[in-house]
């Protein structure tokens, strides 16, 4: 086993209104825990000031874990990701995105729980299992996921409530393992796919989330359901 407990991966584009904030909470919740973990933050080739941001933060934070890698042009967040998980050391790797739809409160409650049940392979965060709790998405957006984790479900007989949430963990050997080739938003569905095809286990636990706008720097467009429409068809009939 690895020393550290954790490694966290942060994609970030274009990120300069939240990023501070959202690693900010992040560490806030971690650096408080009995965790070793380790912050693996890539900017992918953002225009803005992102990247000053986060040499800077990493500076103010300098006695921790903390590694910046630099993409000179934007790659996408799936091939970001993956760059980060070629380079972790901890024995379990998660996903925090740079914007604030996430609590990392839920983050450390999944770690935990994970800890504990040796037998799974990953935990999955999901924002619509517990009905009873409204988390304000955007109506576009939630028929869209709706649409897309049914017809996940249905193509790979699977029963997951949440495809396209940030917030999951793995055990890193598996990660390491996988040949992941997606680039753009395509992570959720790959490794998924990956993960039940090879029989592996995912757990699921209820989250919050707190979504954002376009206005507020919201990412995903329509070219993006496009994609995913093509990309599950991909994985199903030729992968």
């Amino acid at each position: 086993m690895n020393k550290l407990d954790l490694s966290i991966i942060v994609s970030a584009y274009n990120e300069e209104k939240s990023i501070r904030e959202s690693i900010t909470n992040l560490l806030d919740v971690f650096i408080k825990s009995q965790i070793s973990f380790e912050l693996i933050i890539i900017n992918d080739g953002s225009q803005d000031n992102t990247l000053e941001i986060i040499e800077k933060f990493k500076a103010i934070y300098s006695e921790y874990n903390i590694y910046v890698l630099n993409n000179k042009k934007n790659l996408g967040k799936s091939a970001s990701l993956n760059k980060g998980f070629k380079i972790a050391k901890g024995n379990f790797t998660t996903i925090h995105d740079a914007d604030l739809e996430y609590n990392p409160t839920d983050l450390l409650k999944m770690f935990n729980f994970f800890k504990e049940k040796s037998h799974l392979d990953s935990i999955y965060g999901s924002r619509y299992l517990n009905k009873n709790k409204q988390n304000k998405q955007n109506k576009i957006y939630y028929l869209a996921n709706m649409f897309n984790l049914k017809l996940f479900n249905f193509l790979f007989n699977a029963k997951l409530t949440d495809l396209h949430s940030c917030y999951k963990i793995f055990k890193t050997n598996i990660l390491k393992a996988f040949d992941l080739k997606e680039k753009k938003f395509g992570f959720e569905l790959e490794v998924s796919i990956l993960l039940i095809k090879n029989k592996l286990k995912i757990h699921e636990i209820h989250i919050s989330y707190q979504a954002r706008s376009k206005s507020s720097g919201k990412k995903i467009s329509f070219l993006d359901e496009i994609n995913f429409l093509i990309t599950i068809l991909k994985f199903r009939f030729f992968r």
